[in-house]
Formats: C-alpha cells, sequence, structure tokens
C-alpha cells in the first residue's frame, strides 16, 4: 500500500500523472478486476466508501483515518 502522504503531497503540489502511468493503471486494474469474482468474500471490519466524484483529498483523508 502507498504512503497516502507522498501520496496527499504530490497532489497538493498539483503533481501530475504522466499519461504511461495512466494506461498502466488501467490495464493492470483491468486485468485484476477480469481476474475477480463479482461477490467476494470478505473479513471484517470494512470500510465502503462510495463514489467520490474525483475528490482525490477526500478519498486520501479516508484512507488515513482506517489505514494504520
Amino acid at each position: 500500500m502507498p504512503d497516502m502522504k507522498v501520496i496527499r503531497d504530490h497532489l497538493s503540489l498539483e503533481g501530475s500523472v504522466s499519461k504511461a502511468l495512466v494506461v498502466r493503471l488501467v490495464t493492470e486494474v483491468t486485468s485484476l478486476f477480469k481476474s475477480e469474482s463479482n461477490m467476494l468474500k470478505v473479513q471484517q471490519p470494512v470500510v465502503i466508501i462510495g463514489d467520490i466524484h474525483g475528490q482525490f483529498f477526500d478519498m486520501i483523508h479516508m484512507f488515513e483515518k482506517v489505514i494504520d
């Protein structure tokens, strides 16, 4: 799991993500999703976060609240 402070700091400084990195991320995530069942058994505790509409800082804040 990436360090949330590093991600937050990068985005706070209006850091950009290269096209190559976005393509790699989409490719890897697509592959992962295709290999997963549409239903997963998970152990509690579970935190579910809904659609964040591109609010990256809100997402990072939520991750910081639940990641040790």
